[in-house]
């Protein structure tokens, strides 16, 4: 998925219209991180994304960002290494505008 015409970055993708959650059960080994690069499109006003982790029954948000309308991926890397072993991960969307299309470039 492309951002622009002409810009050659192109990234597989995630597609999350917000608000959207995306979840998976996952086994962490030790001193991971969770690379991706979000983008919003068709976006008014800001859409945020959100990282959390659900380990031995307790949600951690590992990390938060938002974004406007972009152009480009915002590239993002989160520390997980005080995780290991089995975990959720959570990837959510949201805005308070109508449904602007978001994306998880390269998760």
């Amino acid at each position: 998925m492309g951002l622009d015409e002409g810009t050659y970055d192109q990234r597989e993708a995630i597609l999350a219209p917000a608000p959207a959650r995306l979840s998976w059960q996952l086994n962490l080994p030790e001193n991971s991180r969770f690379e991706t690069a979000p983008a919003a499109f068709d976006a008014e006003g800001e859409v945020e994304f959100e990282v959390a982790l659900t380990s031995s029954g307790v949600r951690h948000v590992v990390g938060q960002r938002k974004l406007s309308q972009s152009h480009v991926w915002n590239e993002w890397r989160i520390d997980l290494s005080q995780f290991r072993g089995a975990v959720k991960i959570e990837l959510t969307t949201r805005s308070t505008h109508d449904t602007p299309l978001a994306a998880w470039g390269s998760p």
